[in-house]
């Protein structure tokens, strides 16, 4: 922030994690970098890098085990596919998830939220609907 040297600015990643192959090769992970599409090995080094990880991968490729493995989970979070991967951190992440999940006040929260916006919904479809109807007369 602040520099105006382009050459200075940090590398940045995008990573978003999909429950379907965007790319429909079966990888758990691809990595897309700028390539300048008219000269197809000149890359752009702008330090931006974009990964999609593929939840529902199936092919063998470099992604690490432990990745797999928590793709795996992100697709099905269960005590059994935790304990299945054999990561220690899986099993620790787990376990927060579950404790998450079985606090009556996070749930309370979550749930005062969602009627929260539900009723925020409502009202602004009631006025958008007196509005038209103002505007139609």
């Amino acid at each position: 922030a602040g520099t105006i040297d382009y050459n200075q600015l940090p590398d940045s990643y995008v990573i978003m994690i999909t429950p379907f192959d965007p790319v429909g090769q079966g990888l758990f992970r691809y990595t897309f970098q700028m390539m300048c599409k008219e000269l197809p090995g000149v890359t752009l080094e702008d330090g931006a890098t974009r990964i999609f990880l593929n939840t529902r991968g199936t092919a063998q490729d470099d992604a690490d085990q432990e990745l797999v493995e928590l793709l795996r989970y992100f697709e099905r979070t269960t005590e059994d596919q935790a304990a299945r991967s054999g990561s220690e951190k899986i099993q620790a992440m787990h376990r927060v998830v579950e404790e998450i999940r079985s606090s009556e006040e996070i749930g309370v929260r979550y749930m005062q939220q969602w009627e929260e916006k539900a009723l925020a919904r409502q009202e602004a479809r009631e006025e958008g609907r007196k509005s038209g109807i103002e505007e139609g007369k």
